[in-house]
């Protein structure tokens, strides 16, 4: 799973990001806090990432910071992160609305 480029072809990569998924969302759950906590640098940490995004903003990622999903958001083409945090649409008053509809059981 180190190829960014074929580790979605590994038969473990699924089940291993939905279990990360998993563990985090029981992590929130169990303080209002955990629900919005978010950081660590935008620019990747591991060596191998680097040529990937060479040009990565100097900085942390924040609950402002914008994704770019490509197709996954349909005309929304970009999404903040704060709208990602919580799994069944929730945001905070202010923000944009969330863009998730799941739960973990």
């Amino acid at each position: 799973m180190m190829d960014p480029w074929v580790s979605p072809g590994d038969p473990v990569f699924f089940p291993h990001h939905a279990n990360i998924d998993r563990i985090w969302a029981q992590w929130q759950k169990q303080s209002e806090e955990n629900q919005w906590d978010m950081g660590n640098p935008i620019a990747p940490r591991a060596a191998f990432q680097i040529p990937l995004w060479p040009d990565a903003p100097p900085g942390n990622v924040t609950l402002d910071y914008r994704l770019d999903l490509g197709a996954l958001a349909g005309p929304r083409l970009e999404v903040e992160v704060g709208q990602v945090m919580h799994t069944r649409g929730m945001s905070l008053p202010g923000r944009p609305p969330g863009f998730l509809c799941y739960e973990y059981a």
